[in-house]
């Protein structure tokens, strides 16, 4: 009897397991109707059906919540590839889309465009961030930072080392409009009077350690094109910060003043290459091929079962659905809130009325 009692406990202890392990597991549906090489994701703020892509053949706009695409934006030159988008703040009217043959704007949701930067280069050319305030538009490109306080009619270069490093990030709070954050390879810059003034808060080079204060060498702009680096900006709380510099991740809370090391526990796959802060101080990370949220103490995998290849970039709709721009293509998830998973107590409820293990 104690036999079957012991058999009947362990099958039962497997099966709570596999349906904890299930009832953990995400879905991911497929947004991609035949696009891929999406690097980026954009949603309307307030009608989430209204998605556009980048990707490496142009901008791809969809009204129906990725049913059908078109391609509205089709650049010439040796590479198509368009690395992000951005709305005008305030009026969704206006696009723009950064790209490796300079920078685009649409005045009419992607009816029409022109381009309105262009470098004197192929890494001036090569435009890979941008950020667009009332106050200017900040653009970063494989050989600097570029700012124009006239919707793009003007340009000028920042001096110094912004103006001569492969710009990997830009980043600013919806409360703060007037700091502004960019990751390149030298580490992290803050500009507090809206890209009046610069000073670096987080010195990083290659191979070097984060927090050394050893000035690096000088040298040509883009030569750290591959090296991974991004940064966060919390929507509630313009004062915490968070910084990936390679496989190493920080946080500042109070505007870049200090750093401290942020966990990284259960965050594998190799170099973080995009972060998403979203409201109430959800966290979400990605490397090369998996999709994190920060939970508790730790970082939860979101991304088994997503066979998507590398993942570019993550974004957050108005209802808080989660897009992952990837290589084939764009995918949808809906993330349970955090803290409120569900068969944490299966066992309990399946072994109610069963013998305890010492009983047995």
């Amino acid at each position: 009897m104690k036999k079957y009692a012991i058999v009947s406990a362990t099958v039962l202890f497997v099966f709570a397991v596999v349906v904890f392990v299930s009832a953990g597991e995400v879905s991911w549906q497929d947004m991609s109707a035949g696009i891929s090489g999406v690097n980026s994701v954009l949603i309307h703020p307030v009608d989430p059906r209204i998605i556009y892509t980048a990707t490496d053949k142009g901008v791809f706009l969809s009204r129906d919540s990725g049913a059908n695409w078109r391609n509205v934006l089709f650049t010439r030159g040796s590479s198509r590839r368009v690395n992000q988008l951005s709305f005008y703040p305030g009026d969704d009217d206006k696009l723009y889309a950064a790209t490796e043959n300079g920078f685009f704007y649409s005045p009419d949701r992607g009816k029409s465009w022109k381009r309105i930067f262009r470098g004197k280069n192929y890494l001036e050319n090569a435009c890979v961030a941008a950020i667009v305030l009332p106050s200017g538009i900040f653009l970063g490109t494989r050989a600097g930072l570029f700012i124009s306080k006239d919707n793009g009619k003007s340009w000028y270069k920042r001096g110094a080392d912004l103006g001569k490093s492969n710009i990997l990030a830009i980043a600013c709070g919806r409360k703060d409009p007037a700091t502004i954050y960019v990751v390149c390879a030298r580490g992290l810059y803050i500009s507090r009077d809206a890209g009046l003034s610069w000073k670096r808060v987080f010195l990083s080079r290659l191979g070097s350690d984060a927090q050394s204060e050893e000035e690096p060498e000088d040298d040509e702009g883009g030569s750290d094109s591959d090296y991974p680096g991004h940064c966060a900006v919390e929507s509630d709380r313009q004062g915490n910060i968070y910084l990936a510099i390679s496989a190493r991740l920080y946080k500042s809370q109070d505007q870049g003043v200090s750093w401290d090391l942020f966990a990284g526990y259960g965050l594998i796959g190799g170099d973080i290459r995009f972060l998403l802060a979203g409201g109430s101080s959800d966290l979400y990370a990605a490397t090369k091929s998996g999709v994190f949220r920060f939970e508790g103490l730790r970082w939860q995998e979101l991304s088994l079962g997503l066979y998507a290849g590398e993942v570019n970039s993550l974004a957050l709709d108005s209802p808080g659905n989660l897009y992952a721009a990837c290589a084939r293509g764009l995918f949808k998830m809906v993330p349970e809130p955090s803290g409120q998973k569900e068969g944490k107590d299966l066992f309990s409820i399946y072994a109610r009325g069963e013998p305890e293990i010492n009983e047995v």
